[in-house]
């Protein structure tokens, strides 16, 4: 009798614990995980949505929900300014979730709100030291406008420099871009120039010395590994990325940069000046391609030269021609007597 009591006991305390320490994640929206605690104190376990158990939950085994919902944050703009004094504005945009691998390292690192801060100080800092720095990066505002590659390949560095495959070269990796750049090596700035050469002779020197000294075998290594590199950045400034930072637990998904903003006139005249430049190349071309057809009109014989010319200069819309349809109104009365009277002419003649 009594060891029929002591089993039934032991039975229904071992029912008591279990119903206890069950627990139910929902599977809520946003979507959540639960980060798995220890006496109180974060583990690196993360139970799933569903049912679980937590042994004496709230003594021994606890939970914390977490949201894995991406988190979408604005990075606010900044007043930067180039070596030129030109005074401009960039902001941005970044997206990152907690990837589960570390409840921990996530929580000690202050959770949603102290991780956006952390990302906010390290775009603060970073976006205007590079603006500013007379060595490396842009130099002028009109560098810093076809820079963004540069700066999202800069902040991701700054923000995940472990997890981002090195590419063994001392040249910086902008540079390398901008000379691995298909179908040809784009031409480098003025003040590129002055380091690099206008051809890039100086660089190509550099390469060759670091095959010597066996960084990477041959040039077509080093642009394949640029070439990996600048898919990464292409990526997450499209939103598809996957740059894990471990120290958080967390992973970027989307860094994009924003097209710099003239703040004050010197910035706005270079842009101005930028935007002339454009319009007066494009209206070279188009005159270009119209005279090689006002010369094929004249050499086949089909049009004078003042033809071929002003066929060319209509259709470019310098000239324009109107076809004009002159339209008069007759009373019908008019047309029957006129009728008539033309029909006497004719009875007339006959006779």
């Amino acid at each position: 009798m009594l060891s029929g009591l002591i089993v039934f006991g032991v039975i229904l305390l071992t029912g008591a614990i279990l119903k206890q320490g069950y627990r139910k994640i929902e599977v809520a929206d946003p979507p959540q995980v639960a980060a798995r605690t220890l006496f109180g104190r974060f583990t690196d376990k993360v139970a799933p949505s569903g049912w679980n158990y937590f042994f004496l939950c709230g003594w021994v085994q606890g939970f914390v929900p977490i949201s894995i919902k991406t988190q979408d944050l604005d990075l606010l703009r900044q007043e930067v300014h180039t070596p030129d004094q030109a005074k401009s504005g960039i902001s941005g945009k970044i997206s990152w979730f907690f990837n589960e691998k570390s409840p921990r390292k996530f929580v000690n690192a202050g959770s949603f709100e102290g991780i956006n801060k952390k990302l906010e100080s390290i775009w603060e800092g970073i976006i205007k030291e590079w603006a500013i720095a007379t060595e490396e990066g842009p130099q002028t505002f009109m560098e810093l406008l076809g820079a963004n590659e540069e700066a999202t390949d800069l902040i991701l560095k700054s923000m995940v420099r472990n997890n981002l495959e090195k590419i063994p070269s001392d040249i910086p990796t902008n540079i390398l871009f901008r000379y691995f750049r298909k179908p040809f090596p784009k031409k480098p700035t003025p003040s590129q120039t002055k380091i690099w050469g206008a051809k890039w002779q100086k660089l190509e020197k550099i390469i060759q010395e670091e095959i010597k000294r066996g960084c990477y075998y041959s040039i077509e290594e080093l642009e394949n590994l640029v070439k990996k590199r600048k898919e990464k950045i292409n990526g997450v400034r499209q939103g598809h990325g996957e740059f894990e930072k471990s120290e958080w637990s967390i992973t970027i998904r989307l860094l994009n940069i924003t097209k710099p903003e003239p703040l004050d006139e010197i910035a706005k005249a270079m842009q101005l000046e930028a935007k002339e430049a454009r319009e007066a190349a494009a209206e070279e071309k188009e005159v270009n391609h119209f005279l090689k057809i006002s010369d094929k009109l004249k050499k086949d014989g089909s049009r004078s030269r003042k033809d071929a010319d002003e066929i060319v200069q209509t259709e470019r819309g310098k000239i324009k021609k109107e076809i004009k349809e002159l339209k008069l109104s007759i009373p019908d009365e008019t047309v029957e007597k006129f009728g008539e009277v033309v029909a006497n002419i004719l009875a007339g003649r006959k006779k």
